[in-house]
């Protein structure tokens, strides 16, 4: 349901890729008629963000109920929990010469036990086989006061694939609301393996994907995978930056 075929990658700061037309037309047209209400979301006012949210782990009831009932989401959701999924994903980012290394297949018992047996043996803490595990949520910003303070995400995070959610004419995107790429200007604190939200004065902008129809945004969880929302200001506006964000990351 994911096309990918238009992939454009960059890699300064940090691997991250664009692609337009992902989701076939008609797909689109439904995925959007039927995007849950924003009375459904859980609206969380943070110093970090200001953000709505609808997903499996904190309003789990209400997001599987919706996808339950819809069926263009019930499909989705399907595909996105399948185990091909995450190596569908690993595929492309391999034709842009970004290799994880991730292997499509659980090792053997026998070859697991040997390796904690022989980090043991070496008093190693011992490395068990994590599996990569997919989720996604229906995420939206409020033009008016919407933001996400530059961070790098969880240290679990493999990959991250946000997707809009926005008609043909709906959005203009000098209201802001583009996903920016930012470095920080202070190098000595580049390193943020661990995810520390920073202000927006401490970063710089290195490039913006703007806010526009039937895009997705890729990019891979680094020690400096720094990005961000700025604020919006269309004050009384009720108007949405609805996406779809998708997490890779090891269980």
């Amino acid at each position: 349901m994911l096309n990918f075929d238009k992939l454009e990658f960059f890699y300064e700061p940090y691997p991250i890729g664009r692609a337009r037309d992902v989701v076939a037309p008609d797909v689109y047209r439904e995925m959007m008629a039927a995007f849950p209400p924003i009375e459904l979301f859980n609206h969380v006012v943070k110093q970090k963000d200001d953000k709505y949210y609808l997903n499996e782990v904190k309003t789990r009831a209400r997001y599987l109920d919706w996808i339950g009932r819809h069926a263009v989401w019930k499909e989705f959701h399907r595909w996105i929990k399948s185990d091909a999924f995450p190596h569908y994903i690993f595929d492309a980012l391999a034709r842009h010469d970004l290799k994880l290394g991730i292997p499509r297949q659980a090792p053997s018992l026998y070859r697991q036990a040997r390796q904690i047996a022989s980090d043991l043996k070496h008093k190693r803490f011992p490395r068990f086989w994590r599996k990569p595990y997919t989720r996604f949520e229906f995420s939206a910003l409020a033009a008016d006061g919407g933001f996400i303070c530059p961070h790098t995400d969880a240290p679990d995070k493999i990959v991250t694939l946000v997707v809009s959610m926005v008609g043909e004419g709906e959005w203009n995107t000098a209201w802001g609301g583009g996903l920016e790429v930012n470095r920080m200007k202070d190098m000595r604190k580049s390193f943020n393996h661990v995810n520390h939200f920073v202000g927006f004065d401490e970063v710089e902008p290195v490039r913006t994907f703007d806010f526009v129809p039937n895009q997705c945004v890729v990019f891979i969880k680094t020690f400096n995978s720094f990005h961000c929302v700025r604020p919006m200001r269309q004050a009384g506006s009720k108007l949405l930056r609805k996406t779809l964000t998708i997490n890779i990351e090891y269980e």
